[in-house]
């Protein structure tokens, strides 16, 4: 999912907002420590001048 903007007002500017969703859940052991993957979406904002 994703969510684009943009500005002309002073200088070109996008802004870009994204969520990912993980599909799969999965644990790993690394350094006899359970590490948990997938449990959780991430957001990534991106913002570019000028383009």
């Amino acid at each position: 999912m994703g969510l684009n903007g943009f500005s002309f007002y002073n200088f070109p500017t996008a802004i870009e907002l994204e969520y990912h969703q993980p599909l799969d859940k999965f644990e790993k052991e690394i350094n006899e420590e359970n590490i948990l993957y997938g449990d959780k979406g991430r957001a990534y904002l991106k913002i570019f001048f000028d383009f």
